[in-house]
């Protein structure tokens, strides 16, 4: 089997190459949603699904505005303890107006 230029590469290079990569995908991607779904379709395509095997995205809406906010990204290692680290239980109405108000403000860690 022929060699390709990728083949060639050290490790170096080949971490430089997919740095480049994925600058690019993340600066094509049209918001926070279009970039955590590809975010999720890159993990599970390395198989991160094999630790975390349900993944779940919060988003929640803005009510002054209509606007929706990604705020959270959760894992967990089954269903269940996803479904309760992503649920109305700890995103409560006082966690949702906090993550409101860091989002109007900018705020992010």
């Amino acid at each position: 089997m022929r060699k390709t230029e990728v083949d060639k590469m050290d490790e170096e290079q080949l971490i430089a190459l997919l740095d480049s990569l994925l600058r690019q995908v993340a600066m094509s991607a049209e918001g926070a949603d279009e970039l955590l779904a590809l975010w999720m379709n890159l993990g599970r395509k390395i198989g991160i699904q094999m630790f975390l095997p349900d993944m779940r995205a919060v988003v929640i809406k803005d009510e002054d505005n209509e606007e929706r906010h990604l705020v959270a990204f959760v894992a967990g290692i089954n269903e269940e303890l996803a479904e309760y680290l992503s649920s109305l239980e700890v995103f409560n109405e006082d966690i949702t107006e906090f993550c409101l108000k860091s989002k109007r403000e900018e705020v992010y860690h």
